[in-house]
């Protein structure tokens, strides 16, 4: 029997950020998506500005235990 992932959802908390950084820079993930990869500085300075806006939805994506992604809103 082929058991399914476990995922769930979580605040962003500061040690995700280098993951999603990386996951970010990687040139599949880069070449599905509708943006550029940012370099460390504008990565930095945009997860700054996301995490001070109370208004919206910030969440990370742990699959099995471990960091997946994030999704927000």
């Amino acid at each position: 029997m082929e058991m399914k992932p476990r995922v769930h959802f979580r605040d962003v908390e500061a040690d995700d950020l280098p993951l999603f950084f990386e996951h970010q820079r990687d040139p599949i993930a880069v070449a599905m998506v509708a943006f550029r990869s940012r370099d460390r500085a504008a990565f930095d300075q945009h997860w700054e500005k996301l995490l001070a806006d109370e208004s919206l939805l910030k969440k990370t994506i742990v699959a099995d235990g471990k960091v997946a992604g994030n999704i927000g809103s």
